[in-house]
């Protein structure tokens, strides 16, 4: 048998397979240089979009927060005062806020604006808030007087539930409060005192218009039908009580005529007269063990 191309050489089909084997590690390799090379392009062209991206973000930012800064952006247009008001003029409580409601409604500062409200003396709280789109809404609580307050005599204000002294006009106190006159540093302590006396005097139908202590601390009650009650500045407590077992009895019947009560006695009272008894042939005693005594010099 004949063998063509000797121990070494090799057949066509052979050789061409080894040719396109090679043609095929060559386009791989090809591709593989061209595909980095792509890579780098597309990085080179992304940076720049992507820093042009960035800076249109962040100049856009800062021109809204510059809007939003201006007041003529969202400016505020109206201040609306809600309430259950008897004292506190509305259109005065908006003229007082409106200087300090600055800024834009955005940017309005709710703190100074509470604060220019509180300090209108009828203005108890107050509490502000933003209605969309330019309004501010301030609920306004008032203060509610309990008493009038003179200490030592001298015209002082008006008097809360928590014994807190307020200083409005005085042509828009309201009538018919009952007056304090004592120490600058008492009125919480006299309103307490009122209290507890209006308790005690309930039963008689009886309440205390106006509560004293003088400079040597001593106590003077006006009731509401006129009558003075001298205590003095010691035992107090029991002078009063003197004074509620006897009145039903011995005054009450005579009450419009009376000026002032005189407690001060150990064992007695005397009363003053506004405008004299009819005379009688027996001297009035006062209930219990106690003799009442005329006194037209107290």
């Amino acid at each position: 048998m004949a063998v063509t191309g000797g121990s070494y050489g090799t057949t066509p089909s052979v050789r061409r397979n080894g040719h396109a084997i090679q043609q095929w590690l060559r386009n791989l390799l090809w591709r593989r240089k061209n595909r980095r090379r792509g890579w780098k392009i597309s990085f080179l062209w992304w940076v720049p979009l992507e820093l042009a991206l960035v800076g249109a973000v962040v100049w856009g930012l800062d021109t809204g927060l510059r809007m939003l800064a201006n007041p003529m952006t969202f400016p505020v247009k109206d201040v609306r005062v809600v309430g259950d008001l008897h004292h506190v003029d509305s259109s005065l409580l908006e003229q007082t806020i409106i200087p300090v409601a600055t800024g834009g409604f955005l940017r309005v500062d709710l703190r100074d604006v509470r604060k220019a409200a509180m300090a209108l003396p009828w203005v108890d709280d107050a509490n502000v808030r933003r209605l969309w789109p330019d309004t501010l809404r301030i609920t306004v609580v008032e203060q509610v007087p309990v008493a009038r307050w003179m200490p030592s005599g001298i015209p002082g204000g008006l008097i809360n539930m928590r014994g807190e002294v307020f200083s409005p006009d005085s042509a828009t106190y309201p009538t018919g409060l009952p007056t304090l006159d004592g120490p600058k540093e008492a009125a919480f302590d006299m309103l307490g005192h009122l209290h507890r006396l209006n308790q005690v005097f309930a039963p008689l139908q009886l309440h205390v218009t106006a509560l004293t202590v003088d400079e040597r601390r001593a106590w003077i009650i006006t009731l509401n039908n006129g009558i003075r009650l001298l205590l003095g500045a010691k035992e107090a407590d029991s002078r009063l009580a003197r004074f509620i077992r006897v009145y039903p009895s011995a005054l009450a019947s005579q009450a419009d005529r009376i000026g002032r009560v005189d407690l001060r006695y150990s064992n007695g009272f005397a009363v003053g007269w506004s405008s004299m008894p009819p005379k009688t042939n027996h001297p009035a005693r006062a209930a219990g063990d106690h003799q009442e005594k005329s006194s037209d010099h107290l």
